[in-house]
């Protein structure tokens, strides 16, 4: 059975037993308990799932099991019962104008226009369980306010009032199997020095048995200070730089017959948004900012691209009428530099291992457990909840290979992102949630003052840590995990939640006018990678490299800024 060991992690978490997401497993087909009052709550059906809300709504159920919601109904009603119904329906677009007459009291949507639906006044009004009221019935002193990421919480206030609070963070990136790490010798070893492992190449570590725990705790304590900069962290062992990147991905394909990325087929844009991150990270969070700001001043627009890579570059104040300009981000060109010279290279460093994402994050749990019937991929572009969105394959799995094979049994991680300059070690981390999600309260509903509380209730630090514990997802607040929680965490949740601590986490949102309104054309998609490359225009970097391969980094890089100036409208 593999262990949960995990390089560097170990020395920062505690390891227990992963126990799932267990409990209420009702749905709108759950019979109406009149006795009760009844609060409906609608989720969109999607990678988060609805275990979470439905557990949360136990809890809450027996919170309030001898109190009196309705007290002048008759017969009198007791207690409350929470209903959970999950839909793929439930998108903040298209019920723009049938929410009002929607059944349901409280949702969690995505793809939301936030202030479309304020303006259409759709959602409640929540400002005094947001900023007003604290958590002190829950045994909390702060407000929900004071724990919510500022740009979101900035992004949500209209005339000082609250409609919605944030829901899921959705964070793009490579996600990598460790016992492949560990059993192909993937990972780097210290060189003996903080600088020597900045170095473009390290040594990589032998061969080491994930069973063994013995032997993977002695490898720990030699391996190389990753991307932080910092040995005795998450991120021990694994690339600190680009350069080191190349060297590992090399390393899978000359020296093993593991396949170094994978992605679905149909999800051409999961590498795209992937390398949103990359650039994000490239960036720093100040200058990825001005992407959403659109002012201030850019300090690292590119003039010149070298014949070895690297940039030379300069700073200019920029404003809406010419945010054009930021596309010319040196982060940019690195994320682009990444995915076409490193990620798809010249001799076949990916690979196709599902047509769907759902495919894909099959074939990628099922690789490493029968390599002689599945190919073995090390790393797999995906979003921070595919672990979650993939239970029904991780049961599946175990059910053809034993308990071994049982999602509290692996050892996914999701992978650190390494700097495109050895300078750049040690600068912190930047992460970006691509994610438009939302909560709030239905402004019709009848239910007011209950669903309020639910939504608080669901808002303390004890439901958010038990968030992240069922869905091995993050939300935009500030909370610890608890104990209890910690030890149903699987090893991948573990190991987003680390890089989640050690990060700050832009949210794509800014009240500057042009941006507000604009958000259609802001959307990261549109407002990141079209290109002019000989008059032929481009959108997607990652299908574009794989459909042309003579197109460089530097082609589709410079494009970029003869589209945005020559397809700018905004004064």
């Amino acid at each position: 059975m593999k262990k949960l060991i995990c390089a560097g992690l170990a020395l920062l978490l505690s390891l227990g037993v992963f126990a799932g997401c267990e409990g209420h497993v009702s749905d709108e087909q759950e019979p109406i308990d009149e006795t009760k009052t009844t609060l409906r709550v609608a989720t969109f059906e999607g990678g988060v799932g609805d275990e979470w809300l439905q557990n949360a709504a136990d809890r809450f159920e027996a919170l309030y099991a001898d109190v009196k919601f309705e007290p002048d109904t008759a017969p009198e009603k007791t207690g409350v019962q929470v209903t959970v119904t999950e839909n793929r329906r439930f998108n903040g677009e298209s019920m723009l104008d049938s929410l009002k007459n929607e059944p349901y009291d409280v949702f969690f949507t995505e793809t939301v226009n936030y202030y479309d639906h304020v303006h259409r006044g759709n959602f409640a009004d929540i400002t005094d369980i947001v900023k007003d009221k604290t958590l002190e019935e829950f045994g909390e002193e702060g407000t929900i306010l004071s724990k919510t990421d500022p740009t979101f919480a900035d992004y949500l206030e209209v005339d000082d009032k609250y409609y919605g609070l944030p829901f899921y963070e959705g964070i793009y990136g490579i996600m990598y199997d460790k016992d492949v790490f560990l059993e192909e010798g993937l990972y780097f070893l210290h060189s003996g020095s903080l600088e020597g492992d900045k170095a473009d190449t390290l040594q990589f570590a032998a061969p080491t048995d994930a069973d063994d725990e013995a032997a993977v705790e002695a490898l720990q304590a030699t391996l190389s200070a990753g991307p932080d900069g910092k040995r005795g962290t998450y991120d021990d062992g694994l690339p600190a730089t680009y350069a080191q990147f190349a060297d590992l991905v090399e390393k899978i394909r000359l020296g093993t017959s593991v396949i170094p990325f994978s992605y679905g087929g149909s999800v051409r844009e999961y590498p795209m948004r992937a390398m949103m991150t990359f650039w994000a990270d490239a960036e720093g969070f100040d200058q990825m900012r001005l992407n959403f700001e659109l002012e201030g001043k850019a300090t690292d627009l590119v003039s010149r691209i070298n014949g070895d890579g690297t940039v030379q570059t300069y700073e200019k104040e920029i404003s809406s009428a010419d945010a054009y300009e930021l596309r010319k981000q040196a982060g940019q060109y690195y994320a682009l530099h990444f995915l076409r010279d490193i990620v798809l290279g010249d001799a076949g460093n990916y690979e196709v291992n599902g047509n769907t994402h759902l495919q894909a994050q099959s074939n990628f749990i099922k690789g490493n457990l029968d390599p002689n019937k599945f190919d073995v991929y090390a790393m797999h572009f995906d979003g921070s909840w595919w672990e979650n969105e993939a239970a029904a394959a991780f049961e599946t799995t175990e059910q053809e290979n034993g308990p071994s094979a049982a999602r509290e049994n692996r050892n996914f991680g999701f992978m650190p992102i390494p700097k495109p300059t050895a300078d750049k070690v040690g600068t912190g981390v930047t992460l970006l949630s691509q994610a438009n999600s939302l909560a709030f309260i239905r402004a019709t509903t009848e239910q007011m003052e209950l669903a309020k509380l639910f939504l608080q209730f669901l808002h303390t630090d004890k439901e958010l840590s038990a968030f992240t514990a069922c869905t091995s997802m993050t939300r935009p607040y500030t909370y610890e995990i608890e104990e209890e929680d910690e030890a149903k965490m699987s090893e991948y949740a573990k190991s987003l939640y680390a890089i989640r601590t050690d990060a700050k986490v832009i949210h794509p949102y800014s009240k500057n006018s042009v941006f507000m309104q604009n958000q259609g054309y802001f959307a990261m998609d549109r407002w990141s990678w079209e290109t002019n490359i000989s008059g032929k225009r481009f959108s997607n970097p990652f299908t574009s490299f794989l459909d042309n391969k003579n197109l460089s980094a530097a082609d589709y890089f410079n494009g970029l800024y003869t589209y945005y100036e020559n397809n700018w409208s905004f004064t």
